[in-house]
């Protein structure tokens, strides 16, 4: 790839450098709505859509009408030009086929065994049960005798099968392994999920997912299908998303076999070393350490075997690229909510590596972020393997009140590092019912920073063609310590990378900071991982070769103490054939150190951390690598810079030195150099890039635009600006080859002329609203009185006969939801009575109300009868509009009545609409008559509720050129955009970045146009999280909401958006 050709793809991205939306179905899913909302899809930057049906759908899942609408959607998406990526589940994790799986394979559930220290009271009756029946002992696979000793656990009798006559221990400590049976779930589709390292299940589930839509779509895939995105595969155990509560781990008796088969012991009568950290029993065959990597190694090789070779294979031959990702939150635990050993391991089988960013805080209040590592991970095995796409389930779950400025500084942050396919989390179909809080945002029409959405997506895709067209030529490895995990025991409080919380047990943070001293020193590494490496790494004169990098300098952080010997022998290799090795860490406390031990089990407290190969330990193993000639030891970043510039030469150097939280990727073509450089560091950076090179070009992401150039020196060197604010990036273009191709850099002329600014008008965009959350709910002669809508719901369903809302976070198998319509007749009806009030002295016209699902209902305001009509079924499928009749000052009541049940109905809030004003008075909301708005928090000046967008209007008096429009510094929005006189809005992205540049002033008065957008988040909530959550959201967070009694005005959880102040132009 040369750069002119380059520069084409760059200029115009096309489909499959763009981003993808999740998109949604949660819903019936009319024609009108697949063919609309793809319409939205194309029209709004995005490059595709993957298909995720998902918790609220209706449709019933691989049938044949599923199947027609699937068409429909292709169809569709082919005459837009974009692409449609296959999902393959109903919601998560992958494997259980929406429950068609689970249905099939009942012998194949997942199963934990669970570890309890107890007295003999706990055991008693199972023992009696076994004796009077003559059976096995039921419920446990062991049950030891036991005592706590200084060195830790020590088992002292096996009494699993013993008679109950022989029981003497009466006050001995017991330990216990219970079998925690398959634990059927509602997300599951009423299932207990399977178990992935069985084959059957792989076989089954690709049989029963993948090849129906091959048969009907197969032409299609590779090109107009490119991918099919798995989610979440893991060993979940008895339950997902917690193994099978409290201290437990995946088991099954064909894990029992297997584990026999593969390491020549009895796994059972050695299960307690899977959860102490130092265990001891006669009868034990090795040290509780080596039992806890031969269980995780055990995992892995059936893991890899069962399930990731199959789906690679059938991918593979059915020319479809596999992508999605995996859980490794709990990093370099292999337990935490779900069992995952080896996760980086994984990317060797997937086409398109991936993984999961959730939340939007990242680098808001520190600059760097944990999470950084599986970033790191990804790309280190795509970097290696040569995979040309790495994918990001991006942004989920940041919620409703997560601003473009975050989409902009994280896909920064992903994009800097490798990540360059981005499927952005998510785009509902439908907000009806609990729908609106799974895992919010949504990319979608809904939002008031919809129209300018386009903008960001074009410079996502610019930079993916960047990265993706270009390549990494790494010199450094990083030997990834995830082995170190493999010693450690099932914790039941675990540290979590997506909670911004590093491993501490053992202690991580040495590494982290080694890894943050290379990009600070804007060295070039990838991780390696030792699986990859054992499959893939091959030593000569040149270096170590793992498939498409050869590394010349390998660092083996002193974190890395547990290694296979595979690692040791190629270390050796690497040596002879002249490579350097780097061994050590920055220096830490004796208060660590410890920790570290103690985390591993295999040494004492206050020794040294000990040294693992293939789980045994072997201390003298790593003090012979560290002896060998052409391995050197550092203990502080000074010394590692040091090792490395003997060995290296810098591919950039930054003159005065960058701080944490810029980083600057680094790639290549046949004839240039890739820079793309970017600023989380929280503050304004001024530094010089120096790279060799006859010249280098600033390319602009959002515009296309050759924005500046740089002329090399007479050293050889190009010496590139870089002044960025928080949140800002620069992408920059170095020539390696010809003469010198630049002039000088023409000097920028100051736009410091203060020009004539006029506040015209401030106007919202769209009606004000008020959320109505409490109502009263009447059935079956009960009356709940001012309760969530939440809690409402809740009753109601429990009155027909179901445990709960069958809607929220549960997903419905086939049709059995809406089956049980049939048994619902005219007294199952019920009614809700929402009230809201106006202000002494106020009269309102021109109200009207929004209701979910409103034509099931009869409506009345105050008594008066109204008439519904539908808002947009295309868009919002379900969601009808009234308008209110017989307004009175004070309080006034809906009332909705259905006069017969039907299973789809959820009761949620209602949302009042119109032209006026909504204030806090004497502890609630009232509606009063509409404010002119001005400078200030819109929810202080009668907006509390708005989720849309406010425009300002200023007359500009300029005598034309350029002008520099500065924004205030305290502006609370979800997104900003300037339009000047007739040119298209600009979207503004930056956290800090308030200025902005135009070319675009005319010769007397000028027309500026700052448009402000509010969040939907005080429109949809959370109101009543007493943490106020910022930039994320669970669906739990809705329900903390009072079940009862609704909460004073003063006290929801309401932000504060809007311009406060004037904004300021300058010109020539």
């Amino acid at each position: 790839m040369r750069v002119d050709e380059l520069r084409r793809h760059f200029l115009r991205p096309d489909a499959g450098y763009r981003p993808a939306a999740f998109w949604i179905w949660n819903d019936w899913m009319t024609r009108e709505q697949i063919v609309r909302q793809l319409e939205e899809i194309a029209g709004h930057g995005f490059g595709g859509a993957f298909v995720h049906p998902r918790p609220g759908m209706i449709q019933t899942y691989l049938d044949e009408e599923w199947f027609d609408k699937w068409e429909l959607a292709l169809k569709t998406a082919k005459g837009l030009g974009i692409k449609l990526y296959l999902y393959d589940e109903n919601s998560y994790p992958s494997g259980f086929g929406g429950g068609h799986v689970s249905s099939q394979l009942p012998d194949c559930l997942a199963m934990s065994v669970k570890f309890v220290k107890t007295d003999f009271a706990h055991v008693k009756d199972k023992f009696e049960l076994a004796k009077n029946s003559r059976s096995k002992l039921s419920g446990y696979i062991r049950v030891f005798v036991g005592e706590e000793g200084d060195r830790g656990l020590r088992l002292l009798k096996d009494v699993t099968d013993e008679d109950w006559d022989l029981r003497s221990e009466d006050q001995c400590m017991y330990v216990a392994l219970e079998q925690v049976e398959p634990k059927a779930e509602k997300w599951l589709a009423g299932f207990a999920n399977v178990d992935l390292l069985r084959p059957e299940v792989a076989e089954l589930f690709l049989d029963t997912v993948y090849r129906p839509y091959f048969e009907r779509f197969g032409n299609y895939f590779g090109e107009e299908i490119p991918a099919v995105f798995m989610d979440e595969p893991a060993m979940t155990g008895s339950m997902i998303y917690g193994t099978g509560s409290g201290l437990s781990q995946p088991y099954s008796p064909w894990l029992r076999y297997e584990f026999v088969k593969r390491n020549g012991y009895d796994l059972d009568s050695h299960l307690p070393a899977l959860f102490e950290d130092n265990v001891e029993a006669d009868w034990f065959l090795h040290d509780a350490a080596k039992v806890r990597f031969d269980y995780y190694s055990t995992l892995r090789e059936l893991w890899i075997e069962n399930f990731m070779k199959p789906m690679q294979k059938w991918c593979k031959a059915h020319n479809i690229r596999l992508t999605g990702h995996f859980m490794d939150d709990e990093w370099p635990l292999v337990t935490g909510y779900v069992t995952s050993p080896s996760v980086m391991a994984n990317h060797e089988y997937m086409d398109w590596p991936g993984i999961d960013m959730l939340q939007g805080s990242h680098m808001t209040e520190k600059p760097w972020d944990p999470l950084w590592l599986i970033m790191l991970e990804a790309s280190g095995a795509a970097n290696q393997l040569g995979k040309e796409r790495v994918l990001t389930e991006a942004f989920g779950a940041g919620g409703w009140d997560q601003t473009i400025a975050d989409f902009k500084r994280n896909g920064d942050w992903l994009l800097a590092n490798g990540i360059n396919f981005f499927c952005c989390h998510l785009t509902y179909a439908s907000y009806l019912g609990a729908r609106k809080r799974d895992h919010p945002q949504s990319f979608d029409w809904r939002e008031p920073w919809w129209q300018e959405f386009g903008q960001l997506c074009d410079y996502f895709a610019r930079v993916s063609v960047i990265s993706t067209l270009s390549r990494a030529h790494n010199r450094i490895l990083v030997l990834h310590p995830t082995l170190s995990g493999y010693l450690c025991p099932v914790r039941e409080e675990v540290d979590s990378l997506v909670d911004g919380d590093l491993c501490r047990k053992p202690d991580m943070s040495g590494y982290f900071e080694l890894l943050k001293a290379l990009r600070r020193g804007l060295w070039d590494f990838d991780l390696g991982d030792e699986f990859i490496l054992k499959n893939h790494g091959v030593c000569s004169t040149e270096g170590l070769t793992v498939g498409q990098q050869t590394y010349r300098v390998i660092i083996l952080p002193r974190e890395a103490s547990s290694m296979l010997s595979s690692t040791m022998e190629m270390l050796k290799d690497f040596l002879d054939m002249g490579g350097l090795v780097l061994w050590g860490g920055f220096s830490r406390g004796e208060q660590d150190t410890q920790q570290d031990t103690q985390a591993y089990g295999g040494s004492l407290p206050g020794q040294l951390p000990a040294f693992w190969l293939d789980g045994t330990e072997n201390e003298s193993a790593l003090e012979n690598l560290k002896a060998a000639a052409g391995t050197v030891c550092f203990d502080s970043e000074d010394d590692l810079k040091t090792e490395l510039q003997k060995r290296l030469y810098p591919n950039i150097v930054a003159k005065k030195g960058l701080p944490d939280g810029v980083e600057v990727m680094q790639r290549e073509t046949d004839d240039c150099l890739i820079l793309f450089a970017i600023n989380h560091s929280l503050h304004r950076i001024e530094d010089v890039l120096a790279a060799g090179g006859t010249g280098a070009r600033r390319w602009d992401p959002f515009t296309g635009a050759e924005a500046e150039k740089c002329p090399a020196g007479e050293d050889g060197r190009v010496e590139i600006p870089l002044c960025m604010e928080h949140g800002q990036s620069v992408l920059w273009i170095v020539e390696k080859r010809g003469a010198s191709l630049f002039e000088s850099v023409k000097e920028q002329v100051c736009l410091n002329k203060p020009l004539q600014v006029k506040l015209d008008s401030v106007r919202a965009e769209a009606l004000n609203i008020l959320t109505l959350d409490y109502c009263d709910l009447e059935v079956d002669g009960h009356l709940y009185e001012d309760r969530s809508t939440i809690e409402a719901s809740h009753k109601l369903f429990l009155h027909r006969g179901f445990d709960s809302n069958p809607w929220d976070n549960k997903v419905q198998y086939k049709h059995s939801v809406l089956d049980r319509n049939r048994y619902y007749g005219s007294e199952s009806g019920f009614c809700i009575v929402y009230r809201f009030y106006i202000r002494p002295g106020v009269s309102l016209e021109h109200v009207s109300v929004r209701v979910e699902q409103g034509d099931k209902y009869r409506i009345c305001c105050n008594g008066h009868p109204l008439h519904w009509s539908a808002v947009d079924p295309a868009l919002e499928r379900g969601l009808y509009e009234a308008q209110l009749i017989g307004l009175a000052p004070g309080r006034n009541e809906l009332r909705l009545i259905c006069p017969e049940f039907d299973a789809e109905l959820e009761i949620e809030p209602v949302y009042v609409t119109g032209r006026f004003s909504v204030t806090a008075s004497g502890g609630r909301w009232e509606l009063g008559a509409e404010k002119p708005l001005s400078y200030g928090s819109l929810k202080e000046q009668g907006y509390p509720f708005y989720g849309g967008a406010v425009l300002y209007q200023y007359t500009v008096t300029s005598d034309g050129g350029r002008g520099r429009i500065v924004l205030p510094e305290n502006l609370n929005a979800a997104a900003v955009s300037i339009a000047v006189n007739n040119a298209a809005p600009v979207l503004i992205c930056a956290d800090h970045c308030h200025e902005y540049m135009t070319e675009a002033l005319q010769s007397g008065e000028n027309r500026i146009q700052i448009r402000v957008c509010a969040s939907l988040k005080n429109t949809l909530g959370p109101h009543h999280d007493p943490k106020h959550p910022r930039r994320t959201a669970w669906p739990a967070m809705w329900k903390e909401a009072p079940r009862k009694g609704q909460p004073a005005a003063a006290d929801y959880d309401l932000i504060d958006y809007g311009l406060e102040e004037a904004i300021q132009v300058y010109g020539d």
